[in-house]
C-alpha cells in the first residue's frame, strides 16, 4: 500500500510541474504577445498533398526498395523518402544489384510491368550516361539548372541535414514565432567544402561594419545551430560539396529569410528570388548590400521568411517530396 501512495505522489508532484511550467510558459508568451504587438497562434494546419495519390494509383503501383546500397550511408539521403514511398503504395525489399556510386536503383511496378528507376544524390551535377541509357526514369538530386537535354531525367529535390529536424520543428517554430532574434545574419559552415566561396563570404560579412554578423568556418552540434538559425533574421546559405547543401532544406523548413549564391542547380520546384529566397551575385559581390537591405525591411524579411517554410511544406517535407516521386513515375512510366 505504502508503494502504491508512493507512486501517486511521484504522479502529483510531476503534474503539478507541468502545470506550473505550462502556465509560466503561457504567461511568457502572452508577454511577449503584448510586448511586440505580435498574435500569437497555433501552429499552421500543414498543406494537404502537393501531388495527390488516389487509390486507382495506388493498386496500379508498387515499388521494390534494395535491401542495402552501394554507399551504406546512402540511406542519409534516401531513407526518409523510402518511408514517406511506402505510406502512399506498397514498399517491398528486394535484392537489387547497386554498381553505382551515388545512384540508388528501385523498380517501379506499374500496371504489371518493371521499371529500373534511379535516384542520383550524388554531390556534383554530373549525370552518368550509363545510367540515363539503362533506366528510363532517373530523379537527380542535385540537378544542373540547364538541364542534361533527356526528357526523362529530371529534378529530384533535396533532403534536410538530418531527419530527426522533423522532431525539431515544432519548438523552431515556436521559438521564431516567439522569441526576439538574437542575430542580425547568421552562418556557420564546415572548412572542408567549397573553401573558396565559404571564406571569401565569412571574410566579407565579418570585415563590413553595417551589422552584426554571427558565423564562422565552425560548425555547431545540429540542433544547436537549428535553434541558431530559428533566432537569425537573415540565413546565409552557401555550397557544401556540391552546389546545394543540406543546410538549404534546413533553413527552408525552419522558415528562415534566406540569402544564397545565384544557384548552379535546380529544385523540382523552382525557388524564385524576391519570392521565397534572396540569391546573392555568383561571386559574392552584393552579399553584403542584399544583407543590409533586408534587415532595414522587415515586412520583405518576413515575407521571405513565410514563403520558404510554406515552400518546405508544400514541397520539400518528405510526404509531398514521395507524393512528387510516385506521380513522376506514373506520368513518365505509363505506356
Amino acid at each position: 500500500m505504502s508503494g502504491s501512495r508512493a507512486r501517486l505522489e511521484r504522479g502529483l508532484t510531476r503534474l503539478r510541474s507541468v502545470s506550473i511550467a505550462s502556465a509560466q510558459h503561457a504567461y511568457a508568451l502572452a508577454h511577449f504577445s503584448a510586448a511586440t504587438g505580435r498574435r500569437i497562434g497555433a501552429e499552421p494546419s500543414p498543406p494537404g498533398p502537393t501531388w495527390p495519390i488516389s487509390p486507382q494509383t495506388r493498386a496500379r503501383l508498387a515499388v521494390r526498395w534494395p535491401v542495402s546500397y552501394q554507399w551504406p550511408l546512402a540511406g542519409h539521403w534516401v531513407g526518409s523518402l523510402r518511408a514517406g514511398i511506402a505510406r502512399l503504395v506498397s514498399v517491398t525489399p528486394e535484392e537489387i544489384e547497386q554498381p553505382y556510386e551515388g545512384i540508388v536503383l528501385i523498380e517501379v511496378v506499374l500496371d504489371g510491368f518493371r521499371h529500373e528507376v534511379a535516384i542520383d544524390y550524388f554531390d556534383r551535377s554530373r549525370l552518368l550516361n550509363e545510367v540515363a541509357e539503362r533506366c528510363p526514369l532517373v530523379f537527380k538530386m542535385q540537378y544542373a539548372a540547364g538541364g542534361y537535354g533527356h526528357g526523362h531525367v529530371i529534378p529530384g529535390g533535396y533532403v534536410p541535414g538530418k531527419t530527426s529536424i522533423y522532431r525539431y520543428l515544432p519548438a523552431l517554430h515556436r521559438l521564431r514565432e516567439h522569441s526576439p532574434p538574437r542575430f542580425e545574419v547568421y552562418g556557420r559552415f564546415g572548412a572542408q567544402y567549397a573553401q573558396d566561396t565559404r571564406r571569401r563570404a565569412i571574410e566579407l560579412l565579418s570585415s563590413q561594419r553595417r551589422f552584426r554578423f554571427e558565423g564562422s568556418l565552425v560548425t555547431r552540434p545540429y540542433s544547436a545551430y537549428l535553434r541558431e538559425a530559428a533566432l537569425s533574421r537573415v540565413c546565409i546559405d552557401l555550397p557544401g560539396n556540391g552546389d546545394m547543401c543540406h543546410r538549404l532544406v534546413d533553413y527552408l523548413a525552419v522558415g528562415c529569410t534566406i540569402v544564397r549564391p545565384q544557384p548552379q542547380t535546380a529544385l523540382h520546384v523552382p525557388l524564385t528570388d524576391g519570392v521565397n529566397i534572396r540569391f546573392a551575385a555568383g561571386d559574392l559581390s552584393n552579399l553584403v548590400d542584399i544583407c543590409a537591405g533586408l534587415l532595414a525591411d522587415d515586412a520583405q524579411r518576413d515575407r521571405l521568411a513565410r514563403a520558404a517554410r510554406e515552400y518546405h511544406a508544400r514541397y520539400l517535407h518528405p510526404d509531398q517530396l514521395a507524393g512528387y516521386y510516385v506521380d513522376r513515375c506514373v506520368a513518365l512510366l505509363s505506356g
